[in-house]
């Protein structure tokens, strides 16, 4: 064991500390020819106080990094937003952006970028207070209005607006609505197409390829689509009509889930009446059965749109 030396350890604490806070391991470090062992700097640490916060703080710097390391791009990104004038704490609670025990590491291991942050912030105090709690003061402003109509004629509700931070607050909104009349009429119809946006958009994402395995599935089994469409676990019959007409590959689906359904509803009839030779007229109504409920399933749906 090394003698030991309060002035040497003072000398390699600081050493101790970088080497740690890099990722490196004690016995790495007690490896490198020319230091203490590892028992050595363990008994070191007890006397010394130099050596003691080196091992605290060098490996608690080491979790902290590599709990969040630092990313340039949304941190530049970040910065970039704030000098726009969005609100930080607007900004953190974005998804996909970093939160605030995220920035505070990003701020312990990037002095630089900590220095950046307070800049921009205070670059961007004058539009910050404009866009913060005086929101719902804001003058009545056509572009801004406009933005707003575009994207409630998209499908935004008021309430998502109500959370940008560069448009009116709620409170705001409603008073320019109440302050303009035509602009009250015209949001109330641009809301009335947003409507109809969402509703396409939900049933856009519902037709998904489970959906359609469901559905031929249940077809397959002798299921019709308007049957399917009386279910409650299924969507509507104006909806797989509607999904028939505008969706080829899922009425090409519809289509040869029928074209099977109908192969085997008449291969059953057939091996039914073969069953029943002896009694020609029972065998005569099966196949008279199965001749009409092909019938009552024909014309497939698809059919044609697949042709």
């Amino acid at each position: 064991m090394t003698k030991y030396d309060p002035a040497y350890c003072e000398q390699i604490s600081g050493d101790l500390f970088f080497r740690l806070a890099n990722g490196q391991t004690l016995d790495q470090i007690c490896a490198t020819p020319g230091w203490p062992s590892r028992p050595t700097i363990r008994a070191w640490a007890k006397k010394n106080s130099y050596i003691s916060e080196a091992l605290v703080q060098g490996r608690n710097f080491r979790r902290r990094r590599e709990g969040y390391p630092f990313d340039a791009a949304a941190a530049q990104d970040l910065l970039h937003r704030i000098r726009l004038g969005e609100p930080l704490g607007w900004l953190l609670r974005q998804p996909g952006r970093p939160h605030r025990r995220m920035l505070n590491a990003w701020k312990r291991q990037n002095p630089d970028f900590a220095a950046e942050l307070e800049a921009a912030k205070a670059f961007a105090d004058p539009s910050r207070r404009r866009y913060g709690r005086r929101r719902a003061r804001l003058r009545f402003d056509q572009d801004v209005a406009d933005r707003i109509m575009l994207a409630v004629l998209r499908g935004a509700t008021l309430p998502e607006l109500g959370r940008d931070p560069t448009l009116p607050s709620p409170i705001g909104l409603q008073r320019w609505r109440k302050a303009d009349p035509e602009f009250d009429a015209a949001l109330r119809s641009a809301m009335k197409y947003g409507h109809k946006a969402r509703g396409r958009a939900r049933a856009a994402a519902f037709c998904s390829p489970r959906i359609t395995r469901r559905v031929t599935r249940r077809i397959v089994d002798g299921a019709s689509l308007a049957a399917l469409g009386r279910e409650p676990d299924m969507p509507s019959l104006f909806t797989l009509y509607k999904w028939v007409r505008t969706r080829p590959d899922f009425a090409a689906e519809v289509a040869r889930a029928c074209e099977f359904r109908d192969w085997m509803i008449a291969d059953q009839a057939v091996a039914h009446a073969d069953r029943l030779a002896a009694d020609p007229r029972a065998a005569s109504r099966v196949l008279g059965a199965a001749s009409k409920t092909l019938g009552q399933l024909n014309p497939h749906p698809g059919a044609r749109r697949r042709d």
